[in-house]
C-alpha cells in the first residue's frame, strides 16, 4: 500500500491512524479537520551530476537553488546561484 492508501483509509473511518509520505491536501484537511498531520520523519534527496573537469569537486546545492534548476530557472551550472554557494570551484558553462 502506498501513502493514498493510508490517508483514504484514515479519512473513510477503516483506520484510526494512517501513515503517509504525503501530506493531505488543503482540500481533505479542510473536509476532515479532526484528522491531523503530524511529521514524523524527514527524508533527503541525493542529486546526481557529472560534470566533466570537475576533478572530484563536491557541489554545494541548496534547496532554493535545486528548485530553481528544476523549475527551469538555473540552466548552466557556472549560473551565479551556484557560483555563491561553491566559491573557488571552476564551474563550466
Amino acid at each position: 500500500t502506498g501513502s493514498g492508501t493510508g490517508i483514504a483509509e484514515a479519512v473513510s473511518g477503516i483506520a484510526q491512524i494512517g501513515a503517509s509520505d504525503a501530506y493531505m491536501s488543503d482540500f481533505q484537511v479542510r473536509q476532515h479537520p479532526e484528522i491531523l498531520n503530524i511529521p514524523l520523519t524527514i527524508s533527503s534527496q541525493m542529486v546526481n551530476y557529472n560534470i566533466p573537469g570537475l576533478n572530484r569537486a563536491h557541489l554545494k546545492l541548496s534547496g532554493p537553488v535545486l528548485a530553481a534548476m528544476y523549475a527551469g530557472k538555473v540552466r548552466y551550472w557556472n549560473a551565479p546561484a551556484i557560483a555563491r554557494l561553491n566559491p573557488g570551484v571552476r564551474l563550466p558553462h
